[in-house]
């Protein structure tokens, strides 16, 4: 009924998970834009192809035979993990912010990832230089695992990543009307930062690229900011990672005579994709099970994870395109219970408003997964309402009774004619568990669409209006 909402609808559905008892529903065979809810189909396709406790492993083979310490080519395996080494903590687990690099280039205050850009690349050095190869002649990085893809909106999707292939570049603000310090990770000869930037009363930061493996940093950093980060995509994930390798090798000690800074050599892949086990020299394994990749996907809301997950779906598979992963993901979600007439998603992560979903598709989707033995990892990976470390729900009611019992992915699509500032909110939802007063569990789904706004600011007000939607249901329990 608010003023802000005459323009736009709502589509709510809420249900009893023990006995399926629909409770409230207001437009719930309705097609709604999702945003990001699309990563709860994915997410689940991924958990039922892979399983929860799959490991990435990512080994270095070697092609020809080893001479006098010599080998003529060193292949890397690329296995589609996209943490390979960044985000692993001691635990077990990922780390994860909010403010971090991948949403570094929509947000201020944002810093790099608490991690390592290249511990992966550097403990398979060592180990190639244990295993007595001292000298190499080239270098190659195999990532046939899929095909490249770049048709979903989020950018590449390669089967390799170092450091997620952004160049995280820290900008920090010094005395006003001076030059900002700036720096750069992961540093490797593919790219070069230079920059432009002086401290002044507002931050407006630009990036281009003025030839071939510079970086050219422009504009002010605001004085009082302190320091923040934007980020430069790669180009080209394997030529990167090659050249990333290559300074890992060297520094362990192991000679190469190939240049660092040139395009991957796949001619010097051999034809068939598998290795014999006698050719490995060294291996990575993810100190994290894949459950931790997809709480990293829904409480960051990772929208690149979530595309790679819809490409391994399809390696799972036995396809090597990305776009029939996708139909692989709407195929296991179908095989779970959820009519096929009730979703269309036409990428893996949310950020096209050609998705479509029902509410009641959602709640068919989180109501399937507690049936399943992943089911745990699913749901453990959702957001969590006012909880800290609880991902996009965390600083949202934090004096709401739901507090601590509301499991859900969030959602949003904001969009925006050029040079306006103002847009519509095509998308914000809710999708999940909510934990009842009286003991019993629920499913809620609650999504609006097309909300419009004169300035961003104006939207954060729709998500308080949803939580008090959750409290309303979480009272009538």
């Amino acid at each position: 009924g608010d003023p802000r909402y005459q323009n736009a609808s709502w589509g709510i559905a809420v249900r009893d998970a023990t006995t399926d008892e629909t409770v409230y529903e207001r437009n719930a065979d309705r097609l709604r834009v999702p945003g990001s809810l699309t990563k709860l189909f994915t997410g689940a396709a991924a958990l039922q192809a892979l399983g929860p406790d799959r490991r990435f492993v990512t080994p270095v083979h070697r092609i020809g035979r080893v001479e006098d310490g010599r080998v003529p080519t060193l292949a890397l395996v690329a296995s589609g993990d996209f943490s390979f080494g960044l985000r692993g903590r001691r635990d077990g687990s990922l780390a994860f912010s909010l403010a971090d690099h991948n949403n570094a280039n929509a947000l201020r205050n944002v810093s790099s990832v608490r991690g390592q850009p290249l511990r992966a690349l550097r403990a398979l050095a060592r180990d190639v230089r244990r295993s007595g190869v001292r000298e190499v002649g080239e270098v190659a990085i195999d990532d046939r695992l899929f095909t490249q893809f770049s048709g979903w909106p989020d950018g590449t999707i390669s089967p390799i990543w170092v450091n997620e292939n952004l160049i995280d570049i820290t900008v920090r603000a010094t005395a006003r009307g001076r030059a900002a310090k700036v720096s750069s990770r992961p540093r490797t000869p593919a790219y070069r930062v230079v920059s432009r930037v002086r401290t002044g009363t507002e931050t407006d930061l630009r990036l281009r690229a003025p030839r071939e493996g510079v970086i050219r940093v422009d504009g002010t950093i605001a004085d009082d900011e302190g320091s923040t980060v934007r980020t430069w995509t790669v180009d080209e994930p394997a030529d990167f990672a090659r050249t990333a390798f290559i300074r890992e090798l060297r520094r362990a000690g192991v000679a190469v005579e190939a240049e660092a800074v040139a395009p991957n050599p796949t001619g010097a892949l051999p034809r068939a994709r598998t290795y014999p086990t006698r050719t490995r020299v060294a291996r990575w394994v993810s100190p994290a099970p894949f459950s931790e990749y997809v709480n990293v996907v829904f409480k960051l809301s990772f929208n690149r994870g979530a595309d790679l997950m819809a490409c391994l779906v399809g390696v799972a598979g036995g396809t090597r395109s990305c776009e029939n992963g996708l139909a692989r993901v709407t195929d296991r979600v179908i095989g779970l219970g959820v009519r096929g007439d009730r979703f269309f998603n036409f990428d893996g992560a949310g950020s096209l408003e050609s998705n479509s979903i029902t509410p009641r598709a959602l709640n068919d989707l989180v109501g399937a997964a507690r049936t399943q033995a992943w089911g745990g990892a699913f749901r453990a990976g959702l957001p969590v309402l006012g909880v800290p470390g609880g991902g996009s729900l965390a600083f949202l009611g934090t004096e709401s009774p739901a507090r601590g019992r509301f499991f859900a992915k969030t959602g949003t699509r904001i969009i925006g004619p050029p040079g306006s500032p103002g847009g519509v909110l095509a998308a914000r939802g809710l999708s999940g568990y909510l934990e009842g007063a009286g003991g019993r569990e629920y499913l809620v789904t609650i999504i609006v669409n097309g909300v419009p706004f004169t300035s961003v600011a104006e939207t954060a007000p729709v998500s308080t209006d949803q939580i008090d939607i959750v409290d309303a249901i979480y009272r009538g329990t």
